[in-house]
């Protein structure tokens, strides 16, 4: 498995990439759908501020951020934020002082395609 790094100025906060998992359709109907690109990083925006951002692409509407405590936790919706005319949100995103918290960016469902979402990244204090 491989990871990307991000760093921070001082190297207080730090976001890792880890690859989403796929989750398997359970209807004929769903599985017909496609699912909407989403290109999303998380960069440091100065040593104490981190910043999920995202691009949906060929999509303007409602994204939202979900977040987890743990790798093994069930997602939770955080945040809902409408794109800009070129596809993109920003959300601000924090570093626990200990241990991990995951983030990934959403689109819901529409007629042609099913919940879609970004990779998932996790954040931690060093």
């Amino acid at each position: 498995m491989r990871l990307a790094r991000i760093f921070a100025a001082s190297l207080t906060s730090v976001a890792l990439a880890v690859p989403a998992v796929s989750v398997a359709s359970a209807s004929a109907e769903s599985a017909a759908k496609e699912t909407r690109t989403i290109n999303a990083k998380v960069i440091n925006l100065n040593p104490h501020k981190l910043q999920m951002r995202a691009r949906v692409v060929d999509y303007t509407g409602m994204t939202f951020l979900q977040k987890k405590n743990c790798k093994d936790c069930k997602w939770a919706k955080v945040s809902h934020k409408p794109t800009t005319k070129f596809g993109r949100v920003f959300y601000p995103v924090d570093a626990p002082r200990t241990g991990r918290w995951y983030y990934r960016v959403g689109t819901p469902a529409r007629a042609h395609f099913r919940q879609s979402y970004s990779r998932t990244y996790y954040t931690y204090t060093r």
